[in-house]
């Protein structure tokens, strides 16, 4: 504990453990999400330890490192989705209905296929009862 802080040791390491990738935490976590990273470090801290709260600061930040590498293909594959998704809209929305049309004709179809043979088991289970 530092003579003129109120903080514990352990508060004072999240605290500059935060400080020294402030920039990198920021835009990813906000303000509420560092602040509630360093809640949960300053309590690995009190309850693992001081290596346990150097871990853990590491893979959060190795997690936002691989979030801001990805984050590129992430924007590249939601582009596509969107083509992809304007171009039903624009040219296939008639095609996307005949197929919902023929899929339904088609369970309908095996549904009727499967109430016939229900009821003839029906009749037959009957007949057999009735002798």
């Amino acid at each position: 504990m530092g003579l003129l802080s109120k903080n514990s040791a352990e508060s004072d390491l999240a605290h500059s453990l935060i400080e020294e990738n402030k920039n990198t935490l920021q835009p990813f976590l906000g303000k509420s999400g560092i602040s509630n990273l360093e809640k949960t470090l300053t309590e690995i801290a009190e309850t693992e330890g001081i290596e346990s709260c150097h871990s853990y600061m590491n893979y959060t930040l190795g997690r936002v490192k691989y979030y801001s590498n990805k984050q590129k293909e992430y924007q590249i594959e939601a582009k596509l989705a969107d083509k992809v998704y304007d171009s039903y809209i624009t040219d296939g929305i008639s095609r996307i209905e005949k197929i919902n049309g023929r899929f339904m004709a088609a369970q309908n179809m095996k549904l009727d296929m499967i109430i016939e043979q229900n009821n003839t088991i029906i009749r037959l289970l009957e007949q057999i009862a009735n002798k």
